[in-house]
């Protein structure tokens, strides 16, 4: 397949940087994918540790919601496709 470059207006051979990533990604099957997110959620997870023994941190109310909703997500109807953020 050829691809116009059309920036210099030229015929290129080469894959674009994003035809890349989605040719990776289809690779992955729904459960390999799914999988891959719980470890990103698993990773969350431990990087806000810190913040559950300090109750007057100024943003502890929101990091325990964050961290709920990140414990919840495999559960819900978004999981895989929201993440919960902060």
């Amino acid at each position: 397949m050829a691809l116009i470059d059309t920036s210099k207006n030229k015929a290129s051979t080469t894959p674009n940087v994003y035809e890349k990533i989605f040719e990776v990604v289809e690779q992955f099957s729904e459960e390999e994918n799914a999988a891959h997110l719980r470890k990103w959620r698993d990773k969350e997870l431990k990087k806000t540790d810190w913040i559950c023994a300090i109750p007057d941190h100024g943003m502890h109310d929101s990091y325990m919601t964050y961290r709920a909703a990140l414990r919840n997500w495999p559960s819900t109807s978004d999981f895989p496709d929201t993440k919960p953020t902060l």
